[in-house]
């Protein structure tokens, strides 16, 4: 037998009452003379035992009364039809709820991470006793705990129900091994008082939707220690429970845009470039009339403005799709670019952001090592005609042809560079840097700025390796300079060895126009590196060698702080090669320098989490920068996102820069720059101030919705079919049980 109302037994205590006042009433009579009490006594001794019997029938009935009206509020019950699905025992809880943003996906009105913390409510509500114990966890990035280990009192149940309300879904994946260190890490603090703090077991119910891509790779699971894990988890004791959420739709069709670039990576303003977004389908079906628009410069609030490009897309199951806008930029500055497509519940991975910085021109310092007074015999002779524009034949039409302005020097004017003017600085057999400028290059490179070097007949191995392979946590250099090499005789041939990387992967696809992916380019001479260590340290990839029996380095890069290096062990003329004779040569210097240059968008368009930083020289200073982010989720008062940010200054004088951490948010980020006063305006000085931009971007790994079965869920890693569990199913069949019970009451 059990009672709907239990809590209510406690008045059972009332059945004192009766008694206590018979007690009370058997003392209540006075004494009183009266002459014909002889004759009731004699009648009261022949009816004493009659009225004692009704006297204690009454009492009895009195307390029976009050017994059976507490037992009708009770509510007393037979367990003739007992739940399918019992808790007993489940003291302590853990619930891991998934919060990626996949947990996004919208059905009706409500989110799958809506019905995660609905579900939590109902559990808790249904199979929770006061003194078990319940904690909350993310599954996530970063998991943590949403609610401390706590007894489900009325207070803890309603501090649970306003933690749940609060806690939304992050723009990041799960980052799964971490969550479950995490959760084993909780459950190791469910202790028992009275066994002297012995981890006691936890009933574990993970509320996720369950990607594949979490947990398997191309070849099992994605890691060995998610198994290890969840045995570890076993072992103790711990009872782990998947609840699956998932959409209603057996298939579901997720259409994410996974890129969103503007080709090539070299331009400047007035030269045509090629807006591309990539958009992908990650559904089982075809996924058809989708509203796809693509706007440059749409206004910072308010309406999105009139789309540049806008289409009906459809796109097969699996498939992707790539579309192109043709623009141009006629005015310097930074420029915002956003995509969008209308398709589906998950809203998240519609739409991406792209910032990019049109300059006038994209100046390049040529730095020479060999200089003459003959320009045919400069190193920098062939470089410069490469990249030297040429605007007169675009000039009817108002654009030009390349975005370049070469800008030549020789070692001994370094001094008074402007490092942060160039886009790249190319070092063409320059035989030594002296120190003073050696330390300003290597900062330009640190800060994000690109180095090209080639190398010749004036550069000594020793001083190279002074200069750029010192000792130190990071090398310009990674490898070390042994010797000169080769014969004018016996010339080697130049060949690619990474296709991978994106230059050769340009001439592979190209090969109908192009002659550079065959050893026919004769190389005489270069210098020998020793790759011995370092190689992989360094983080260098060498995309080129040549065909001798060393297969040798040609030309290889590696990252240097914020920017990247990028060297060629031969020269940049003729002297050493017969390179720059051949058309590939331009096509590789192009391909070359838009290979590095691609680089600094990453330092615009970042990945969630990722640090923004910028660095200002002194004539770019700001005294006030105010950076409006875009609104949090579920917030559309945009301004409670602006902030103020200081410009640190560096270490070396009249340098400056500006950092900001809280990237969890995608969407473009505007910076105003408030800079000094300006002087032409006289007494009605204004400050002059500029606009900046850099943008956040999603993962769309996370757009994958597919979600891991159950049979491979036991091949993999063990785990049985029983510990899946819908709990919404679990919960609403509890409550029927509980209307169909009602018929078994003892009484109404």
């Amino acid at each position: 037998m059990s009672f709907f109302n239990p809590s209510l037994l406690w008045l059972g205590a009332l059945v004192g009452v009766p008694i206590l006042i018979y007690l009370i009433n058997r003392q209540r009579y006075r004494r009183r003379q009266w002459a014909a009490m002889e004759f009731l006594l004699k009648a009261l001794k022949k009816s004493r035992r009659r009225l004692q019997i009704q006297n204690l029938l009454l009492l009895l009935i009195r307390c029976l009364i009050v017994l059976l009206l507490v037992l009708a509020a009770s509510r007393p019950v037979m367990r003739s039809n007992p739940l399918a699905f019992s808790s007993e025992g489940s003291k302590n809880w853990i619930f891991a709820i998934d919060t990626s943003y996949s947990m996004e996906w919208v059905e009706g009105a409500s989110s799958l991470l809506d019905r995660a913390k609905q579900t939590i409510s109902d559990v808790v509500e249904s199979y929770v006793e006061d003194d078990d114990y319940v904690a909350v966890m993310s599954l996530d990035h970063q998991p943590r705990v949403v609610f401390e280990r706590s007894q489900m009192n009325g207070p803890n149940r309603a501090l649970l129900d306003s933690d749940l309300d609060r806690l939304g879904s992050t723009s990041r994946g799960v980052r799964l091994v971490t969550s479950l260190r995490s959760v084993k890490e909780l459950a190791d603090q469910f202790v028992s008082s009275a066994d002297g703090g012995e981890p006691e077991p936890c009933r574990i119910v993970l509320l996720s939707d369950l990607q594949r891509k979490d947990w398997l790779g191309k070849e099992g699971p994605r890691s060995p220690e998610i198994k290890q894990l969840l045995d570890e988890l076993a072992e103790d004791g711990h009872d782990v429970i998947f609840s699956q959420l998932a959409s209603t739709e057996s298939n579901r069709s997720n259409v994410a845009i996974t890129s969103l670039s503007v080709k090539p990576d070299l331009f400047a303003r007035g030269v045509t470039v090629e807006i591309q977004v990539t958009l992908r389908n990650f559904g089982d079906k075809e996924a058809e009339g989708l509203d796809f628009t693509v706007r440059v410069d749409p206004p910072v609030s308010g309406d999105p403005g009139e789309a540049q490009a806008g289409e009906i897309l459809r796109i097969p199951a699996g498939g992707a799709v790539t579309r192109s806008l043709p623009y141009r930029f006629d005015e310097s500055g930074y420029h915002t670019v956003v995509a969008e497509v209308r398709s589906d519940g998950l809203v998240v991975d519609n739409k991406r952001f792209f910032t990019v910085d049109v300059r006038d021109e994209i100046e390049i310092l040529l730095v020479d090592g060999d200089p003459s007074v003959d320009p045919l015999e400069r190193e920098t002779f062939y470089l410069q005609t490469a990249l030297q524009p040429r605007d007169d034949a675009m000039t009817a039409l108002g654009g030009r042809i390349t975005p370049f302005q070469p800008v030549n020097m020789t070692a001994d004017l370094l001094r008074d560079v402007e490092w942060k003017r160039f886009s790249m600085v190319v070092l063409a057999n320059v035989a030594e840097v002296p120190s003073q400028e050696l330390a300003s290059l290597r900062r330009y490179v640190a800060e994000g700025g690109f180095l090209v070097v080639f190398m010749g007949s004036n550069v000594d191995p020793q001083t190279y390796n002074r200069l750029f392979h010192a000792p130190g946590p990071g090398k310009l250099l990674p490898f070390e300079v042994v010797e000169e090499r080769g014969d004018s005789l016996s010339p080697v041939y130049l060949q690619f060895s990474d296709n991978s990387h994106p230059v050769a992967d340009y001439f592979s696809q190209h090969k109908e126009r192009t002659e550079l992916h065959r050893a026919l380019v004769p190389f005489y001479r270069f210098m020998k590196l020793n790759m011995a260590t370092g190689a992989e340290e360094s983080g260098a990839r060498v995309f080129c060698r040549y065909n001798d029996l060393d297969r040798s380095p040609a030309v290889f890069d590696n990252p240097y702080g914020r920017g990247r290096v990028l060297w060629f062990t031969s020269s940049a003329d003729d002297d050493w090669n017969e390179f720059p004779a051949w058309q590939d040569y331009v096509v590789f210097l192009y391909e070359s320098i838009a290979y590095l240059v691609g680089f600094r968008r990453l330092n615009d368009n970042l990945g969630i989490g990722e640090e923004f930083q910028r660095f200002y020289d002194s004539s770019r200073f700001a005294y006030e920068v105010m950076l409006h982010a875009p609104p949090l989720p579920g917030r559309s008062f945009a301004g409670s996102r602006t902030v103020r940010i200081p410009m640190r200054e560096l270490d070396d004088s009249g340098r400056f820069s500006l950092v900001y951490g809280q990237t969890e948010v995608p969407g473009l980020y505007r910076l105003e720059l408030r800079h000094g006063t300006d002087s032409a305006v006289g007494e009605g000085a204004v400050a002059k101030s500029t606009t900046e931009f850099f943008s956040v971007n999603v993962s769309t790994q996370e757009s994958d919705l597919r979600g891991i079965g159950a049979s491979e869920m036991e091949t993999h890693f063990s785990i049985e079919s029983d510990q899946f569990l819908d709990y919404s199913e679990e919960v609403e069949a509890r409550q029927q049980q509980q209307e169909q019970r009602r018929g078994l009451e003892l009484w109404k």
